[in-house]
């Protein structure tokens, strides 16, 4: 390349800058490298000067906040990091919830289909609500990174105000929202599908015809129940003498004018009537007692 320094003008008192192909290589890369932006207190900010809203209610800082929080900065690990996290709190719910609570409705050795099906859907709607809340605090977050606008509360609830943002400000925050939260956002939803596909599954395990013979324990519990109420129903009907009975005690109980039909009828043949006169070997002033009325 050829120096061009002799073929510039030289003038006394005057310098002249040297184009930008002549200057030293390490000179020009400092020029092209740019300052980081400090993440610290608003003062910092080169931004932070034209914003009114209160540091911590700023969208910028509520993304930080929201990636110190436990389990929140999940969405942005790697993807194996991430499934590994959320099979951890899968597998401690299956573990100490819900084979305990499926061993009460399947007996594990009749039923090991629905025994386990049973459990990894009740462990899966946990790790379900648990991913539901990640995607509700990142979708508020990202919303406000995209927003033209940013409500904030200059003291309390009573004095909420409107900001518009800047260009600058607007600019900054929407490829934070774009580049840092909708990556995020999608993990959470691809991965709320893969959990609902997962719970079809499950359901359609349990919902198989159960096998011939195998009771769960709390069918045999009903099923127990249901014959001791029977045997004790039994005990209470009536026995075989107890119209021997009536007849030895109470024969006017059978040609009482208010018996019901159906006792009528199932009134033995060898049941001895009384004629009216029979009714004066008791006292004429006693008055005939009737059960049936």
């Amino acid at each position: 390349m050829q120096d061009l320094r002799g073929s510039l003008p030289v003038c006394k008192g005057l310098s002249v800058p040297l184009p930008a192909y002549s200057r030293p290589l390490t000179q020009r890369r400092h020029r092209c490298r740019a300052e980081p932006v400090r993440k610290g207190n608003g003062e910092k900010d080169p931004l932070a000067a034209a914003c009114p809203v209160p540091s911590e209610q700023q969208p910028v800082r509520e993304l930080q906040a929201l990636q110190d929080i436990f389990a929140f900065n999940w969405a942005t690990m790697p993807l194996p990091q991430f499934v590994g996290r959320l099979g951890i709190v899968w597998a401690g719910f299956f573990a100490t919830m819900g084979l305990p609570v499926s061993a009460v409705t399947f007996n594990p050795q009749d039923q090991p289909t629905e025994f386990f099906a049973s459990a990894g859907l009740g462990s899966l709607c946990v790790v379900t609500i648990v991913v539901l809340r990640l995607y509700l605090g990142w979708s508020h977050v990202g919303n406000r990174l995209l927003s033209a606008t940013c409500e904030y509360e200059e003291s309390g609830w009573y004095d909420g105000q409107i900001w518009v943002k800047p260009p600058q400000y607007l600019a900054r925050d929407r490829l934070l929202g774009t580049y840092t939260v909708r990556p995020a956002l999608a993990r959470l939803r691809t991965t709320l599908l893969g959990l609902a596909g997962m719970a079809v599954v499950l359901t359609a395990a349990l919902a198989q015809p159960q096998q011939a013979g195998a009771k769960s324990p709390a069918i045999q519990q009903t099923s127990s129940s249901e014959s001791s109420r029977t045997s004790s129903s039994e005990a209470v009907k009536p026995q075989p003498e107890y119209w021997d009975l009536v007849r030895q005690f109470e024969p006017w109980v059978l040609d009482d004018p208010d018996l019901p039909e159906e006792i009528r009828q199932s009134k033995p043949a060898g049941a001895v009537t009384l004629e009216p006169h029979s009714q004066h070997h008791f006292h004429p002033d006693l008055p005939v007692i009737s059960f049936f009325d």
